[in-house]
């Protein structure tokens, strides 16, 4: 679409925004527009919220992993109600086997939800709401705190592992759904509202999926522990290795330099050889689960990239 530039004496020059937008973001007269300036591009950005979006899903037939993943993404991608509709009262939990209500499982999901509540429920119906306003003033903090709370679980984990200790690996579950809140609620409000320059709302997103991958490596690392009798102590020098990049991956998100790039890479480097050499020496259930845990470091790299994207858009950036 175009627009004529109406000139307002010699220093002011205005363009109209299309009344349909205006509209649908309810821009009123004195409201202000965030203006970033890109090359030969401007973009306008509102933080008004959109109009109440909803969705309706027919879950029925689903087993209980699968529900929870299509009722998460309803819920990331931010709409307001989210209608659930079933035929069936029990669904599989294909893992261990168990048969567990429908309704148990639309209650348990909704823990993991940021300001929705379930505002009608009948025996094959639900209704979820957002009663909160979404703020994307609190994303960083938010942010910040679920890397802060995956670190702590990346060092719990590796401790319960060297200690054998049973109650802290059977916790791990609970610990990453707790995680698992912040991460869903990141990215709602990346997808609901978003950064004005759309490539940071992008690598933020990818980012935050990324982290879903630690949670899982740690969620089903902890069950082979828990099986395996023993971890030999060189199998334990390798694991804190592996969980250690995390944390240097930590320091160079908000500390941004070269230097840590190719750190990060060589340590990953270093531990795959370390792993090739420990097959002579530890018991192969040790092997396949150090291979296991060895996912971390291709999630590493792919969040360096994406890290390098972040910060060296639009820069002419030195070490």
């Amino acid at each position: 679409m175009k627009r004529k530039v109406i000139q307002i004496a010699d220093s002011t020059q205005l363009i109209s925004i299309p009344r349909q937008w205006g509209k649908k973001y309810n821009i009123m007269k004195g409201d202000e527009l965030e203006i970033i300036e890109k090359d030969n591009m401007l973009e306008v950005w509102t933080k008004q919220q959109d109009v109440i979006s909803e969705i309706t899903l027919d879950v029925s037939g689903l087993d209980r992993t699968s529900l929870f993943y299509v009722l998460r993404g309803a819920y990331r991608h931010g709409y307001d109600i989210i209608k659930v509709k079933f035929d069936n009262k029990v669904t599989e939990h294909y893992r261990t086997g168990e048969k567990i209500l429908v309704t148990t499982l639309l209650h348990e999901e909704l823990r993991r939800w940021v300001g929705m509540q379930i505002i009608e429920q009948k025996d094959n119906y639900f209704v979820y709401k957002s009663i909160s306003k979404a703020s994307f003033d609190e994303f960083e903090n938010m942010f910040r705190r679920t890397f802060l709370l995956l670190l702590d679980a990346c060092d719990g984990f590796v401790k319960a592992t060297a200690e054998a200790d049973t109650l802290t690996l059977e916790s791990i579950d609970e610990r990453f759904y707790n995680i698992l809140i912040f991460i869903a609620y990141c990215q709602r409000l990346l997808i609901k509202i978003g950064y004005p320059e759309k490539y940071k709302t992008v690598v933020l997103y990818t980012i935050l999926v990324n982290f879903n991958k630690i949670g899982d490596v740690l969620r089903y690392g902890a069950r082979d522990v828990l099986k395996m009798k023993k971890i030999h102590p060189k199998s334990l020098i390798v694991l804190k290795e592996i969980f250690g990049t995390v944390r240097e991956y930590y320091d160079l998100f908000y500390k941004f330099e070269f230097e840590k790039i190719t750190k990060l890479y060589k340590v990953r480097d270093t531990i795959i050889r370390d792993i090739e050499n420990l097959k002579k020496t530890v018991p192969i259930e040790d092997l396949m689960f150090l291979s296991y845990c060895r996912l971390i470091l291709e999630v590493m790299v792919h969040n360096i990239e994406a890290t390098s994207t972040y910060y060296l858009e639009g820069k002419v950036y030195r070490n």
